[in-house]
């Protein structure tokens, strides 16, 4: 019996055809499995934030901030003194042992404020935080506790209904000026809730802050 050498053995053209065809192999089963398991796909224009629907209409969450930029702020009112007007920014609070989170505002000299139970309250001394400001926001006008596509969520009141940001044009007789006032809107009441002068003030007819790539 001849015994070849393990130079031979390698170097013979059967062994080569056997390592030529193992390679082929090898690459067709790579490729196909590839091609199988491709990798994510992203969709377009899909909606990255938390959505539910509530009354037919798909509403959403709202980023929130623990620390003040006025740059990153949203605002949503505007209250006309004697001396000049000031800004109110949007913001939510923690209230009755954080079981209900009601959207208030803050002013532009850092004084927080919401309407609860018929009266204002400042929140200065609770957990609030800030409505990160976000190119899609946009006011729609709506009436008598109707939201719309895209309704920012802005908390939850004691039954665990959802409380949106809104705003409406408040006239104060005794300064004859009108006033966006910002506050919160409940559905169940069917009304926007504000303050002013210390006093918690409604209206049937507001704006609810939204998302405009959902109308």
């Amino acid at each position: 019996m001849v015994l070849l050498s393990r130079s031979q053995i390698f170097a013979s053209p059967t062994w080569t055809s056997y390592i030529f065809t193992v390679i082929i192999i090898s690459l067709t089963i790579t490729t196909r499995s590839s091609s199988a398991s491709p990798g994510p796909t992203m969709i377009k224009n899909a909606h990255a934030h938390v959505t539910r629907i509530v009354n037919g209409s798909v509403t959403r969450e709202g980023v929130w901030l623990t620390i003040r930029h006025l740059s990153s702020q949203t605002v949503g009112g505007q209250e006309n003194y004697r001396i000049r007007s000031y800004l109110t920014y949007v913001v939510r609070t923690y209230v009755t042992s954080m079981v209900e989170i009601i959207p208030g505002k803050i002013m532009e000299w850092d004084e927080c404020r919401y309407a609860y139970d018929g009266r204002e309250y400042g929140c200065n001394e609770l957990r609030y935080d800030y409505l990160k400001n976000e190119p899609v926001f946009t006011w729609v006008e709506r009436e008598n506790g109707d939201i719309c596509n895209g309704a920012i969520v802005g908390g939850y009141g004691l039954g665990g209904g959802d409380l949106y940001i809104c705003n409406f044009e408040f006239f104060d007789f005794y300064g004859m000026t009108v006033h966006p006032l910002l506050g919160h809107l409940n559905t169940r009441l069917g009304k926007c809730f504000s303050t002013w002068n210390t006093v918690e003030r409604g209206s049937s007819k507001y704006k609810v802050l939204a998302d405009s790539t959902y109308l």
